[in-house]
């Protein structure tokens, strides 16, 4: 699974992700679980985005967690939408953002 992960399959970089953060077949590493969920978020996985939107929150990095959480809600992932009011990094932002059209990326 980390050899896939390792040649780019977003997918697998997000179950390795997963691995390493929960402690699967692995040790415990959240510094390498944070950067194949990066991986798999520019690699299009909407799921490491949202994830990673939630570890930004977590760290208190609402700026980042912001950013995360648009850009899955954006790709679809509406879970996205609600867990960022919840915590409140998207309180604080102009909301109009959230209604803007794909095309005027």
């Amino acid at each position: 699974m980390r050899k896939a992960g390792e040649l780019g399959c977003a997918q697998a970089c997000a179950n390795v992700a997963l691995f390493y953060r929960q402690g699967i077949g692995v040790a415990i590493d959240e510094e390498k679980g944070m950067h194949y969920f990066r991986l798999a978020a520019k690699g299009g996985n909407v799921y490491a985005r949202y994830n990673l939107g939630c570890l930004e929150g977590q760290a208190g990095n609402t700026d980042r967690a912001f950013k995360h959480y648009i850009i899955a809600a954006r790709a679809g992932h509406e879970k996205s939408l609600t867990t960022g009011l919840e915590e409140g990094s998207l309180q604080r932002m102009n909301m109009q953002i959230l209604y803007c059209p794909k095309t005027a990326r």
